[in-house]
């Protein structure tokens, strides 16, 4: 049961920085998406 637990605990991490990379890139594409809603081209 233990042997699988520090590779569980890398994963858990490496997802939380996905999440984190996720959240991130949604927020900047919502910033240009309301830059380009008040600029309209």
């Amino acid at each position: 049961m233990q042997r699988k637990h520090p590779q569980h605990q890398h994963n858990e991490i490496d997802e939380f920085y996905r999440q984190l990379e996720t959240l991130y890139f949604t927020l900047e594409s919502y910033k240009l998406q309301k830059r380009n809603v008040l600029t309209p081209t």
